[in-house]
C-alpha cells in the first residue's frame, strides 16, 4: 500500500476553504478492523480511531493522515460533507453501524455517530528553527513542556490555530501525544496547526536564542515579581518563542532559566480559596492573543 502524502502547513482559511487532495492509496473494505464482541478488547493495530464529526472532517480534509475506513451511525442523517471527503480520499464507508460498535471503537467517548480509523499523525522532530528572513512577517511560535493532559493540549492547539500561532513545538519526552482525545478537544484544529516535536526543550530554547529568536517564559505572577517581567507589546516586532509549562508546577527551572525573558498574567483582584492561577489552556489563549495583537 502506498503511503499517503503528508502536508504540514497552516491553513488560516478554515475547513471550507481547504483544497482537498485525493490520496493515491486504495483502501478496500477488508482493510477495516474486525469488530469484536461487546466487552472484548479491540484488535491490536497501529490504527487510531478519531471520533466526533469535527475531528473526522478535519482529519479527512487536512490530508495529513492515511485514513482507512469511516464508520457512520445507523441513526445519522446523510452528511454530504463527510460523503464528499470520504470519496475524495477514497476511504471505505461502513454505514448503519450500531451504536455499541461505535462506542467500542471510540472507547465510549462522545462520537456523535461518526468514527474514523486512520494512521497516527506523523510529526517531525527538530532541534531548532532558523530565524525568518528580513522583511518576512513577524512570527510567534509556541514551545510546550510537560503538557501531559490531552485536554489541555487539545485546548492549546485549538487556540493556537484560531488565533494564528505560526508553529507549536512539543517536548517528545514529557508532553501528551496527539491522541484522539486531543483531536476531539481541539475540534480538529490539531490537524491543521504546524506541529513539531523536540527532545530537549531547554536545548531547543538555547538553540533558538543562538539563531536570534526572542525566547519568553510564561511564569506565575509571584515568580514574575521576583525576576522582572516583560509585556507582550515589547515583542511586537520580534520573532518570538513563547514557552509554556505544566499547569501544576509551572515551567521547569531549567527551561525557564534558558529563556531570555519572562511574561505573566496577573489577576485583577485579590484571590482566595486556592484559586491562584489559570488553567494552562486558558492562560495560553490569553497570551496568544496578547502576543499576536497588532
Amino acid at each position: 500500500m502506498q503511503r499517503c502524502r503528508s502536508s504540514i502547513h497552516i491553513c488560516h482559511a478554515g475547513i471550507r476553504a481547504i483544497s482537498y487532495r485525493a490520496s493515491k492509496a486504495g483502501f478496500r473494505s477488508q482493510d477495516a478492523p474486525t469488530f469484536q464482541r461487546k466487552g472484548s478488547a479491540p484488535p491490536a493495530s497501529d490504527l487510531e480511531f478519531l471520533y466526533g464529526r469535527n475531528a473526522v472532517v478535519a482529519a479527512l480534509g487536512s490530508d495529513r493522515r492515511c485514513s482507512k475506513a469511516l464508520y457512520v451511525s445507523s441513526n445519522m442523517n446523510k452528511d454530504s460533507v463527510l460523503d464528499d471527503l470520504a470519496a475524495r480520499r477514497r476511504v471505505f464507508v461502513h454505514r448503519d453501524v450500531p451504536k455499541d460498535k461505535l462506542n467500542q471503537l471510540s472507547d465510549n467517548k462522545p462520537h456523535n455517530g461518526v468514527v474514523l480509523s486512520c494512521k497516527p499523525l506523523l510529526i517531525d522532530q527538530i532541534d531548532t528553527l532558523p530565524l525568518p528572513r528580513d522583511g518576512e512577517k513577524r512570527e510567534l511560535i509556541v514551545l510546550l513542556d510537560e503538557i501531559s493532559d490531552p485536554q489541555n493540549l487539545g485546548s492549546i492547539l485549538r487556540s493556537a490555530y484560531f488565533l494564528g500561532v505560526d508553529a507549536v513545538i512539543m517536548s517528545s519526552r514529557n508532553c501528551s501525544t496527539v491522541t484522539p482525545t486531543v483531536v476531539k478537544v481541539s475540534s480538529g484544529a490539531s490537524e491543521f496547526v504546524n506541529l513539531r516535536t523536540t527532545r530537549s526543550t531547554a536545548e531547543f530554547v538555547k538553540n533558538l536564542r543562538a539563531a536570534g529568536w526572542s525566547t519568553v517564559a510564561a511564569v506565575a505572577p509571584d515568580t514574575a515579581k521576583s525576576n522582572g517581567c516583560r509585556s507582550a507589546s515589547d515583542f511586537s516586532d520580534k520573532h518570538t518563542c513563547l514557552v509554556l509549562g505544566s499547569e501544576g508546577y509551572g515551567l521547569r527551572a531549567v527551561v525557564a532559566s534558558a529563556c531570555e525573558f519572562s511574561t505573566t498574567i496577573e489577576s485583577r483582584q485579590d484571590l482566595a480559596g486556592g484559586v491562584d492561577s489559570l488553567n494552562v489552556g486558558a492562560a495560553a489563549a490569553i497570551l496568544f492573543d496578547r502576543f499576536l495583537r497588532k
